[in-house]
């Protein structure tokens, strides 16, 4: 039974909870405009989700983002004039592609540090696990091979 009532109530009603978000969908006067608007959406990070571009969010920010975008794209604005405008307003971070910048730099050569550190780290474990010391036997055994070698030449 519980079943059932899932399977009814998954079938009916979250339907409608997907279907919100399509509420605020734009009409625009050209179809220009339309793929204007669906491609900054997709290129806008939502700066109160974790790593959701604001097309896929429904947090109250991104709906005020979709509709400063939907207000600067009617005004006639290009796509980096709409852009400087939110990272003027958010900051870098706001784009999934943020400039090469001193404010940026961490953020650009972390991977490239983080890598030549693990590199250096790899290469010094394994300089240590082949550098074996010899035992006062081994050292012994091999003291006295080296001067029968020598006795021979």
């Amino acid at each position: 039974m519980n079943r059932l009532f899932i399977l009814l109530f998954s079938l009916f009603f979250l339907p409608s909870v997907f279907s919100a978000a399509l509420d605020d969908a734009p009409s625009f006067a050209t179809a220009e405009q339309h793929n204007q608007y669906n491609h900054l959406i997709a290129i806008i990070r939502c700066p109160t989700c974790q790593n959701q571009n604001i097309a896929e969010s429904n947090a109250p920010l991104a709906r005020q983002l979709r509709q400063i975008i939907i207000e600067q794209i009617q005004a006639g604005e290009s796509n980096n004039a709409i852009t400087t405008y939110l990272t003027d307003r958010y900051g870098d971070f706001i784009t999934y592609d943020p400039p090469f910048k001193p404010s940026t730099w961490a953020l650009w050569l972390s991977p490239i540090i983080i890598m030549f550190l693990a590199l250096i780290l790899w290469l010094n474990w394994r300089n240590k696990t082949h550098r074996q010391s010899l035992s006062p036997k081994e050292r012994q055994q091999l003291y006295t091979l080296i001067q029968q070698y020598s006795e021979k030449s």
